[in-house]
């Protein structure tokens, strides 16, 4: 455990960053494809979010995988596919919004290879932002999601937001009341900000932006590294946020203290290499394994 001593706040004190009025970004056009309709609960949620935020449009695409088997029915299993979804829409509880759920379209694509087919469906659409169930790293079925993800991070045809539900909820439903937004700069803490931002304020939540300096950098590092989070801090458009400024000699440690109080957590995602398929470092895949709530990674176009 960490001693009072290993986290220390920085210079600047916490504060609540006031709403600037910017204009919305009404060119976000999202992609929700569903893997597993258990699922599509929390993914609408999160979409639905960002969508209302930006003013946006949004595509919840249903994928029906087929094997080339003699006889398959493919009239019979899309409108199944399509009855299942409309059944987890409609089962979705929004009645706790002061709003209305965002229109989103919902075609249903059949496919042999189910991210080739997701490729497609952005591209056809025009889709600039996507948003998908990520198995995460103990899921049992983590293997046959893995290969539709993997092909998806090593070659992102668009900014990527995955999110990995909270297994403990029932029937998969969202809580966002409180969210940690775990960054450091650059284009995924953007990414990661933008979802954020549009889920805390879709559930009248508040946002908790985390950034944990390592104390053995170098002065000059550390404080160049303060004025890049800090900037990109400055570009929030939303009112109940706090930011949290900390130094540690681990701070891996100090970010898993944090996030384990916030039943949802959003961080930047961090490959190892430029064109790895993996979404997370060593170090960031040993956070995320402890972390027991709902975690959304955000893998943008521009980091890749």
């Amino acid at each position: 455990m960490l001693t009072q001593a290993m986290i220390v706040e920085s210079e600047r004190p916490q504060r609540l960053w006031l709403r600037q009025e910017i204009a919305p970004d009404t060119d976000v056009r999202v992609m929700i494809p569903i893997l597993r309709a258990q699922t599509a609960a929390p993914l609408l949620d999160l979409a639905d979010a960002l969508v209302y935020w930006h003013r946006g449009e949004g595509q919840v695409l249903g994928l029906v995988e087929i094997h080339s088997r003699p006889g398959q029915d493919l009239r019979s299993a899309t409108a199944e596919r399509y009855r299942s979804l409309l059944q987890w829409i409609s089962a979705n509880d929004y009645r706790r919004r002061p709003r209305p759920m965002a229109r989103l379209n919902i075609p249903v694509r059949v496919a042999h290879r189910v991210s080739w087919a997701i490729r497609e469906a952005v591209y056809e659409n025009n889709s600039n932002l996507m948003v998908i169930e990520w198995p995460g790293l103990s899921n049992r079925r983590r293997h046959s999601l893995s290969a539709v993800i993997d092909d998806l991070a090593a070659d992102p045809p668009v900014d990527l937001v995955l999110m990995r539900p909270d297994p403990t909820l029932a029937e998969s439903e969202l809580d966002a009341a409180r969210i940690l937004v775990a960054v450091r700069s650059g284009p995924n803490a953007k990414l990661a900000l933008r979802a954020g931002v549009a889920l805390a304020a879709a559930h009248g939540g508040r946002l908790v932006i985390l950034h944990v300096y390592d104390s053995r950098n170098h002065a000059e590092q550390q404080a160049q590294e303060r004025i890049e989070f800090r900037d990109v801090v400055d570009q929030l458009s939303y009112q109940n946020v706090e930011v949290m400024e900390r130094s540690s000699e681990n701070p891996r440690l100090a970010i898993l203290e944090e996030a384990c109080l916030y039943p949802v957590v959003v961080l930047g995602a961090q490959a190892p290499l430029a064109g790895s398929p993996a979404l997370v470092t060593a170090q960031m895949a040993r956070i995320v394994r402890q972390l027991p709530k709902t975690v959304i990674l955000a893998r943008s176009l521009e980091s890749a």
